[in-house]
């Protein structure tokens, strides 16, 4: 997706000659093409120091949405079995990972306290995407690469309300919530598409697709040039890769979510190849 984008804004906006300024320059990190507009979010992480409260926030935007398994099925991946595991994780544990309050320990420096603290870390999403990638991180790495085989239980429908800065327990809209922005009053997501991959090994396998039809809610399955309608059953019983949903919420990527603070905030993009998170 990022190797996408790239070569579309070098396409459609190439940089600057040599005899141009230097400030008329911009990275395709900077630009915008139909990658972005359509599949980039945005993440606000906040480290909080336990002494004072002091936060200090970083935004960080993602065309991909990366998540863990939860710990018991990763190590279940390197128990030698030809056969895959019975009990499923779902789609939800797997985002409760990503959101959940992190206990760092005393490893920050507190910028308030000017000394070393004990402190957490909270990631909220502050702005959406209209098409939400989301990778299941199903390779690991114990000496050699394995793959989590376990099955995903995904929803037909995704609502990630709770997971908007301004949501969680830990915030109230003094500090930064999100309340009263367009785009809080929906944020369902329905799942148009699941790709697959057959393989032990992320650099070899077999990948195959499950596409919804919109037009009569049927789905697809594309499998190099054979082409077959399926159920939903097979669908959901898939060793799903990556999921992509989709929403018609039109205030997603007109308005960003209300993210003002009283803490300082820097920005970074995080451009995370799906290749490089397996």
């Amino acid at each position: 997706i990022d190797r996408l984008h790239e070569e579309l804004t070098t396409v459609l906006t190439p940089y600057s000659t040599s005899d141009s300024s230097s400030s008329d320059q911009s990275s395709p990190e900077d630009q915008s093409s139909i990658i972005t507009q359509l599949m980039r979010g945005s993440f606000l992480s906040e480290i909080i120091c336990q002494s004072c409260n002091h936060k200090s926030v970083t935004e960080e935007s993602f065309n991909q949405m990366m998540l863990d398994f939860p710990p018991q099925f990763r190590s279940q991946a390197h128990t030698r079995t030809r056969n895959r595991p019975t009990d499923r994780v779902s789609l939800e544990d797997c985002l409760e990972l990503l959101f959940k309050r992190e206990d760092l320990g005393k490893v920050y420096k507190c910028q308030q306290c000017d000394k070393v603290r004990h402190c957490q870390k909270q990631i909220r999403i502050s702005r959406l995407p209209r098409i939400l990638i989301v990778v299941l991180k199903r390779f690991t790495w114990v000496n050699t690469s394995t793959k989590i085989q376990s099955l995903v239980k995904f929803p037909l429908s995704l609502d990630l309300k709770k997971y908007l800065v301004g949501e969680s327990p830990h915030h109230s809209q003094q500090q930064g919530g999100g309340g009263g922005q367009p785009n809080t009053k929906n944020m369902i997501y329905s799942l148009t598409s699941v790709v697959v991959h057959d393989g032990l090994r992320p650099h070899s396998g077999h990948y195959r697709t499950y596409c919804k039809n919109e037009k009569d809610s049927t789905w697809i399955h594309f499998n190099d040039s054979r082409v077959d309608t399926v159920s939903y059953d097979e669908v959901k019983d898939s060793e799903a890769y990556v999921l992509f949903y989709t929403t018609n919420n039109n205030d997603i990527t007109n308005n960003d979510i209300n993210t003002n603070t009283n803490t300082n905030t820097s920005t970074n993009t995080n451009t995370n190849n799906i290749n490089n998170n397996k």
